[in-house]
């Protein structure tokens, strides 16, 4: 309400009620010391002015409250904790730091603290006091013509940096307090570029190659891997203590994570221990501009994954982008502690147990199956049919998975085959089924494991298991085909070869250029195999490397009266992943062995090879 004095004017007045009196007069006015017409407080007897911040309690009317001194406010302050850099601010600094007292009736309840800046040497602003509402550095330059990131200045108390600030609050009934200036100090929004390390004749050494790394045939050797960051920053420039750096490690040898420089970030990959920080290069002064080479960091060489990552802070306290690369170290082969073989081995159940190890990560497995009528197909030293590995893990996965425990069948669509027979490749019609061969049972069976450094060159060798024999009794028994054509009329077979050349014309209704034919009576209904599954002879291996499979629902079938003619093909660069390469295998040319091996429904094979003309 207002209160009427002196004759003349009005002045806002407020009640405060003094405790412990009771009654009216307890209500005391409380008023700043002009009046509505700025004239001053009445004075007693015309010489003295009431006391200030004082009540005269027992007078009549009641005394009036006089406060009339603003608050006192402290200067701001410009100084950074992190970085430990004063004179430079970025848009997130925050100027309302400075602390206000009152000694009459107090501050607002709700404070209004504000900061003000000005600008010393931008002459396209106006020198004059301009509210900053929420007290960051991005108000600064919000309404002003000056740049945002201003080069140039020193700051100081005297210095030629743009701005200043000063900060102000008022008291509940509205005396404002201001504070003085601060330092002069200069701004920078923009955050410092970043990058690895480039060759560079005056840096005395090299960096590693800026993407995920591994190192396979041999461990890095000193000065030539390694880590290191280059910044730039042309406004503040960087703190002496600017770069953040880590080096980490996670292997399955050490899967507990190890602080080699610091840490990663964490929560990144490969980094399980929780408790490691960052770790902080010193910069021997500040640069303002030009590229500037952090602290080299070197890769070492136990084995297992390391994860290296960096930023940079500018003087501002503005953060680079944070870099992550990934190295894997590794030369040493996976392992086996164990291949266990199940009680009995059938076509729809050929499981082995297989254990293994890896100093860094197990990513593939596969299998490798003896079967002696191969040897004499492709006139090699070993007999055994290798599928393509399956991959269980991935390179640079998180997840560590050494060691690997679990069951390994064929990697493919063709599963386990309990006997094959072998054919010659006489040309149709002549029927070359001949009686079963004596052992045409699965002989032995070996578990192979892969890491990532596993691979045809450069690295180590797959790991394999302990060659186990398989027991003639664990293994069912199949049907021979002499047998399987009385007794099954209606599937029977009288011939099995492969088309010997790889021109994709058409023959018997297929134009795929693999193709492996089945001939039956014209009477019979049915394909006589569930499948056939193509193989190739690895020279390089002693091995046959399987392609792929042709299941019955795809074969072509004809008839010319006297034969009927089932053909399985597969497409020549459609080949499954190989045994023992990172890539798909090469297309067949002319001079490669082929082999196919037709399956009945039961796991019986009949197994044809030849050598491709063009």
């Amino acid at each position: 309400f207002t209160r009427t004095f002196g004759g003349t004017g009005a002045t806002a007045c407020a009640y405060e009620n003094t405790t412990g009196l009771g009654g009216i007069r307890d209500n005391v006015l409380v008023t700043a010391t002009l009046d509505n017409s700025n004239n001053s407080y009445p004075l007693v007897n015309a010489v003295t002015p009431l006391i200030p911040n004082t009540i005269v309690l027992g007078a009549t009317p009641d005394s009036l409250r006089l406060d009339f001194l603003a608050p006192t406010v402290n200067t701001p302050s410009i100084a950074r904790t992190a970085p430990a850099v004063t004179g430079w601010v970025n848009a997130g600094f925050n100027f309302v730091n400075f602390a206000s007292t009152d000694n009459g009736v107090g501050l607002r309840a709700t404070r209004d603290r504000a900061t003000f800046y000005n600008s010393v040497n931008c002459s396209t602003v106006v020198a004059a006091a301009v509210a900053m509402p929420t007290g960051t550095g991005a108000d600064i330059n919000a309404a002003v013509a000056c740049p945002t990131n201003f080069i140039g200045g020193t700051p100081g108390l005297s210095g030629t940096a743009p701005w200043t600030v000063k900060g102000t609050e008022s008291d509940r009934l509205g005396n404002l307090g201001t504070s003085g200036s601060t330092q002069t100090f200069g701004t920078d929004y923009t955050a410092p570029s970043i990058r690895f390390g480039l060759a560079d004749a005056s840096i005395p050494y090299v960096v590693v190659t800026p993407a995920d790394t591994t190192y396979r045939a041999s461990k890095p050797v000193a000065g030539t891997g390694i880590f290191r960051a280059e910044f730039i920053d042309e406004r503040s420039g960087f703190s002496t203590t600017a770069q953040a750096h880590a080096l980490s490690t996670a292997g399955h040898l050490n899967n507990a994570g190890l602080c080699i420089v610091g840490t990663a970030t964490p929560g990144a990959a490969f980094v399980t221990a929780p408790t490691c920080g960052l770790a902080t290069a010193v910069f021997g002064s500040l640069r303002l501009d030009g590229w500037q080479a952090g602290q080299q960091v070197n890769i070492p060489t136990p084995e297992g994954y390391y994860g290296y990552t960096t930023n940079v802070t500018d003087a501002a306290g503005n953060v680079s982008a944070t870099l992550f690369r990934k190295v894997l170290v590794n030369s040493v082969s996976p392992f086996a502690t164990g291949l266990g073989i199940p009680a009995s081995v059938s076509a729809a159940g050929f499981n082995v147990g297989a254990t293994f190890a890896d100093s860094a990560e197990i990513i593939a497995q596969s299998l490798q199956v003896e079967y002696p009528v191969f040897a004499g197909l492709g006139g090699g030293v070993t007999d055994s049919l290798r599928y393509p590995r399956t991959a269980i893990g991935v390179t640079f996965d998180d997840i560590i998975t050494s060691p690997f425990f679990g069951t390994i069948n064929p990697a493919t669509s063709a599963p386990y085959v309990r006997g094959i027979e072998a054919v010659n490749a006489n040309a149709f019609p002549t029927n070359n089924i001949q009686a079963a061969p004596v052992n045409t049972k699965p002989l032995s069976v070996a578990a192979w494991s892969w890491n990532s450094g596993s691979v045809l060159t450069g690295g180590p060798a797959p790991g394999r298991s302990l060659v186990v024999g398989l027991p003639g009794l664990i293994v069912q028994n199949g049907v021979t085909f002499n047998t399987f054509n009385t007794g099954n009329v209606t599937n029977s077979v009288t011939h099995f070869r492969i088309i010997a050349t790889i021109a994709s014309t058409n023959q018997f209704g297929s134009t795929l250029p693999i193709r492996a034919q089945a001939v039956s009576p014209t009477n019979t209904p049915n394909a006589p195999f569930a499948r056939v599954d193509f193989y190739r002879w690895n020279g390089a291996n002693n091995s046959w490397d399987y392609l792929g499979s042709t299941a019955a629902a795809a074969a072509v079938g004809s008839d010319q009266g006297t034969y009927r003619s089932w053909v399985y093909g597969i497409a020549n660069a459609s080949f499954v992943n190989g045994w023992n390469t990172t890539a798909a295998l090469g297309v067949a040319t002319a001079g490669d062995i082929i082999a196919a091996v037709g399956v009945t429904a039961a796991g019986d094979g009949l197994a044809a090879a030849v050598t491709l003309a063009p």
